[in-house]
Formats: structure tokens, C-alpha cells, sequence
């Protein structure tokens, strides 16, 4: 859905184009909405532990610390070439624990916050699970809200 489609809008032509009124939708309306478009959320995949491992070796920097390992070994600086290999391999090991460990939290964040949304809904504002929201929804937007806009 292209959204700036809807800033050259009137309220109408949106009321129009989106199938609402200023009263919202009916409890009918939305249910069909939810089941046509599904959940209003960001569905992300979850990285393993050997993909969040993997990356810790896809950055430019490594990619240059490794050549200057080989080269070192190459003009037979062995010590430089093995204290640069052994720089990469604890640089990694702790970019992978951080990233790990973020990964876990932000897994049981997201367990434990349930975000609301208030909506007018059959001429009410009611209190819902933003996963809830459908297009034509209206949304009312108070200072210090997070706005729902998955």
C-alpha cells in the first residue's frame, strides 16, 4: 500500500478509499479485515547461533586483518601472523556472545510487552492489541502513545 497516495487526501476520499466512516469500523468489518490481511506486526526471522556466528566473519575489517595474517605468514613474520589470527578468533568469539546474548533478550522482550492501541471502533474508543489493527481502523494518537504502525 503506498501511503503518500493518502497525504493529497481528504478525510472523505480516505473514509472512501479505505471502506471506514468517522464512526469505524463494526466488529464484523474488522474480523473480516484481520482475517484478509492478517496481524498488524513485523514478523522477523530468528537467527541461530551458528548464522549469528557466521556473521561474525562477513565484515571488511576481518577480511583485512585475516590478508595481513597470510601476508605475514607469507614473508615469515609467523608470530605477527599468528597474534593477528588469534586477535580475529577472540574478536569473534565476543562479537558472537554479545550479538547471542542480545538476541535472547530481545526474544524475552518480546514475550512480556504487549503493545495497545486505542481505536474507534462502532462510534467507542476501545483499548486493543495492536496485533488487532486493520486498515480502516481509526486510530487515536495521544501524547506520549507509541504509535502503532507495524
Amino acid at each position: 500500500m503506498n501511503f503518500s497516495f493518502f497525504t493529497t487526501k481528504t478525510a472523505e476520499e480516505i473514509f472512501s478509499e479505505l471502506e471506514t466512516t468517522k464512526t469505524g469500523l463494526n466488529k464484523n468489518k474488522a474480523k473480516k479485515r484481520l482475517e484478509k490481511y492478517g496481524p498488524n506486526e513485523i514478523t522477523a526471522k530468528e537467527l541461530s547461533w551458528q548464522q549469528i556466528f557466521s556473521r561474525q566473519f562477513k565484515s571488511p575489517f576481518i577480511y583485512l586483518l585475516l590478508a595481513a595474517a597470510i601476508l605475514s605468514f607469507f614473508l615469515g613474520e609467523n608470530v605477527n601472523g599468528i597474534l593477528i589470527l588469534i586477535f580475529v578468533v577472540i574478536n569473534s568469539f565476543l562479537g558472537f556472545y554479545q550479538e547471542y546474548r542480545a538476541e535472547k533478550s530481545l526474544k524475552l522482550l518480546k514475550k512480556y510487552i504487549v503493545p495497545q492501541a486505542k481505536v474507534i471502533r462502532e462510534n467507542q474508543k476501545q483499548t486493543i492489541d495492536s496485533r488487532l489493527l486493520v486498515p480502516g481502523d481509526l486510530v487515536v494518537v495521544e501524547a506520549g502513545d507509541i504509535i502503532p504502525a507495524d
